[in-house]
């Protein structure tokens, strides 16, 4: 964003904005799964620790939503940036229940609770924010399609 306000964006700049974003979305979202280990857990012939796995589905759908977006800018469709759970609200998200998880014990709620809410909000709003997205992509598509058929 420095770059882009300061008129000192490279062409390279998009590339190396986005790397460490999707690194970021991994590494964090996948450690606050692994965080709620324990937190719930379903059994029968073996144990699942469902928090690994939210975490893990939190990260890939975090993914997904940058990759649905730079799917669209390859159609040639502007980017979309919106959605409930692009990268900003993720963030604020995963903060929040950081700090709101310091309070488990004080509360007697089992740790590793909070986060395994806020990772189970997280991957449901990234997985609507891919959705729309999609739509929008393909509405923007089909109106680039329509009026280049309008001029022939």
């Amino acid at each position: 964003m420095l770059a882009v306000e300061k008129k000192l964006h490279s062409p390279t700049g998009d590339l190396f904005n986005e790397l460490p974003d999707r690194i970021a979305d991994v590494l964090l979202l996948a450690a606050a799964g692994y965080a709620t280990a324990h937190a719930v857990v379903i059994t029968s012939n073996f144990a699942l620790d469902v928090g690994v796995l939210v975490g893990w589905l939190a990260a890939v759908l975090a993914l997904f939503t940058a990759y649905v977006r730079t799917l669209g800018a390859a159609q040639s469709v502007k980017n979309y940036f919106d959605g409930p759970m692009a990268k900003p609200a993720r963030m604020w998200v995963l903060v929040l229940a950081c700090l709101a998880s310091m309070l488990e014990p004080a509360v007697d709620i089992t740790r590793g609770l909070v986060l395994f809410i806020a990772l189970a909000v997280i991957a449901t709003g990234s997985l609507l924010t891919v959705i729309i997205r999609l739509r929008r992509i393909v509405a923007a598509v089909r109106a680039k399609e329509a009026a280049r058929a309008k001029e022939l």
